[in-house]
């Protein structure tokens, strides 16, 4: 009897195991849900990096948490086995009156681009303007509680100058009335390191783009480039996919410049967004092109000349941020940077330096040895001509709207309710949107708040929910063949 209760159980281990495995990988629900506590040691959910930005774990009424020190804080989710569609993220936190507090998934590695989307906005929330809900996340907040704007807003809006936007895309597309083309080229000797988002015009033009880049090999890895151009609905219009130059190593020997070259014929009239992609090690050393309007998007990254001049050269920018942060990774960029006339002094490496920008409109930011990060809610021109912005007025954590001109804004907004005295919101991304990084997706907390004194955001759990569509008999054996070939490759 023993010996068949044996051979049973022998038997029907690996049926139980196979099972098992089977059923985890098809989730015939849906649906699969992890939650992760801070302190937890979790499989699926990385713990909030780097340490310097996040407190040591403290407790509160028997829940533990960490306190964003700075930001951004990154975590990383590994996804269960399943071909899920999308992953929703809830997370539980305080905001301690941070005005704005955002979670952002990774949607490009070489960029290091996150898709934010919001979780809190105290500034919308004591706002006491008369506000409407729309369909989904949407809400208009007017400022004149007899306007009744919101009622064809989406169709009609009123115009681009007296409505601000969180997190929302204005409902028409930009459009440049007495637009003419440039008729001729421009250049641009700067020397922007790394990643960057650049937005351009155009409308009965063809496009053209000429980019000389540069492999400085200061760390180890390989180096690869990209420049993908795309137009407003997000279609790509042409790239360039460039390998590395063959030196992997840290040994700062850099490659003479490369040239890239990028054409279109016949675009439709709007606002072309330009991807360029690439690692710290990348400094794309000068810009030509044909379009009359060209700025960078809430970032410029000017690198260092060490090894291509044999001084370092000055460098103009002319932007409409009304808030930026300055910082430098080399002694040699220590410096002090002129912004609209008034000094940030920039005297200690790796700190970040942050300031409201004097006057208003657009200002010139000159930086005397280049080598600074430059971050901030606003575009970027490298010559005052070159100066646009398509976008409506971004509503930031610094906005004052109150003295300003704006009449409406146009929000996105998560619902917030309260459980066990902590904020629960939460944002959702599809799951093709998502970059992989190490066989994970990356995510971002962002309370810009943190660097002004304005609050330090506790955040105690996120709740992470795997989706996809029913599984029917059909994608069950579907899935089973995958399964398979996975373990019997």
């Amino acid at each position: 009897m023993n010996i068949r209760l044996a051979r049973l159980v022998i038997w029907s281990l690996p049926i139980f195991l196979f099972g098992g495995l089977l059923w985890n990988y098809l989730v015939p629900s849906g649906e699969r849900v992890v939650r992760y506590e801070m302190g937890d040691v979790s499989p699926f959910v990385q713990r909030p990096l780097p340490d310097e930005r996040v407190s040591e774990l403290a407790t509160r009424n028997g829940d533990d948490y960490v306190t964003l020190l700075d930001e951004p804080v990154y975590f990383s989710v590994t996804p269960p086995p399943g071909n899920f569609e999308s992953v929703k993220l809830e997370v539980a936190f305080d905001p301690d009156g941070t005005p704005t507090f955002e979670i952002g998934g990774l949607k490009d590695v070489a960029a290091q681009a996150f898709d934010f989307q919001p979780l809190s906005n105290s500034l919308l929330e004591d706002l006491d303007w008369t506000r409407h809900d729309l369909d989904g996340r949407l809400a208009i907040f007017s400022r004149d509680a007899q306007s009744d704007a919101y009622q064809t807003f989406l169709e009609t809006p009123p115009d681009r100058s007296i409505v601000a936007t969180y997190r929302a895309d204005f409902p028409t597309p930009f459009r440049l009335t007495n637009y003419e083309p440039l008729g001729g080229r421009q250049k641009f000797d700067v020397s922007l390191r790394g990643p960057h988002e650049l937005l351009t015009y155009i409308k009965d033009e063809d496009f053209s783009l000429d980019i000389l880049y540069a492999d400085v090999n200061r760390t180890y890895g390989p180096d690869r480039v990209s420049v993908r151009v795309y137009d407003e609905n997000g279609n790509l219009m042409t790239e360039f996919v460039g390998q590395d130059d063959g030196n992997i190593y840290a040994n700062q020997q850099p490659r003479d410049r490369t040239p890239l070259k990028l054409a279109g014929h016949d675009w439709p009239e709007g606002v072309y967004r330009i991807a360029l992609s690439g690692t710290s090690d990348i400094i794309w050393r000068t810009i030509e092109t044909s379009q009359r309007y060209v700025v960078a998007k809430n970032q410029v990254f000017i690198g260092d000349d060490v090894g291509f001049l044999p001084t370092p050269k000055a460098t103009s920018l002319f932007t409409n941020a009304e808030r930026i942060t300055l910082e430098t990774r080399h002694t040699e960029g220590l410096q002090t940077i002129s912004a609209g006339g008034s000094p940030i002094v920039i005297n200690e490496v790796g700190a970040k330096y942050s300031s409201l920008v004097p006057g208003t409109g657009v200002i010139e930011l000159r930086s005397p040895v280049g080598d600074v990060k430059i971050t901030g809610e606003g575009k970027y021109a490298f010559s005052r001509e070159s100066f646009f912005d398509p976008d409506p007025i971004a509503l930031t954590a610094f906005t004052d709207l109150e003295s300003s001109e704006v009449e409406h804004v146009l929000a996105n907004l998560a619902p917030v309710r309260e459980a066990d005295g902590w904020r629960v919101a939460s944002a959702a991304f599809e799951t093709s949107t998502l970059a992989v990084e190490n066989n994970a997706y990356k995510f971002a907390l962002s309370a810009p708040g943190i660097h002004d004194n304005l609050g330090q955001v506790s955040v105690h759990a996120v709740k992470v929910t795997f989706q996809k569509s029913h599984v029917s008999i059909h994608e069950t054996l579907a899935d089973l063949k995958r399964l398979i070939k996975l373990l019997l490759p």
